[in-house]
């Protein structure tokens, strides 16, 4: 199944990497700002990657990665994803209470076009980029590989004009 989904993958696939499960739905608004802050910027990088003002970009993908949990959204056959934080939410948490049931090794379909993995060897696209916020000089911007939204092993950096990865992500969309 895993190589099927890499067989889909198009053009950029956006990588976020994290340590930290995403919150039950009691706490997608808490008002502890510690529960909610990294998963509310993934949520809204998700959304930013995939959602338009009036369209949907369905020749992207994103992982996310969650220790061994691996998170796989394909724009070309998801279903159900809207551009607010509850509708990510909801979907991200079903496929990672999915993948956290799954076997060693297995992969199963959260939802239409959102796959859960658990502990699946993980493969990016080629070339493998991080975005760099702040920067004066713009980076050309990447026609096919894996852009990250924090550093991540080897990768080369796209030097962004944005103060936040969300931001970064929206320059990237529309600068093409």
């Amino acid at each position: 199944m895993l190589a099927y989904w890499v067989d889909y993958m198009r053009n950029l696939t956006l990588f976020i990497h994290t340590d930290k499960s995403p919150p039950v739905k009691s706490e997608w608004s808490s008002t502890d700002k510690s529960q909610r802050d990294e998963w509310n910027r993934i949520y809204e990088e998700v959304a930013n990657w995939f959602c338009e003002s009036n369209s949907f970009r369905k020749e992207y993908s994103c992982i996310i990665k969650i220790n061994n949990i691996t998170i796989k959204l394909d724009g070309a056959t998801i279903r159900y994803l809207a551009p607010n934080m509850r509708s990510v939410a909801s979907l991200i948490s079903k496929a990672y209470n999915k993948g956290v049931s799954l076997p060693s090794g297995d992969e199963s379909e959260s939802t239409p076009g959102i796959y859960a993995s658990k502990d699946k060897i993980l493969e990016l696209s080629l070339p493998i980029y991080h975005i760099e916020l702040n920067s004066d000089k713009i980076s050309k911007i990447p026609k096919m590989g894996t852009v990250c939204s924090t550093k991540y092993n080897n990768s080369e950096e796209l030097y962004l004009p944005a103060t936040t990865p969300s931001q970064a992500i929206i320059w990237l969309n529309y600068a093409k």
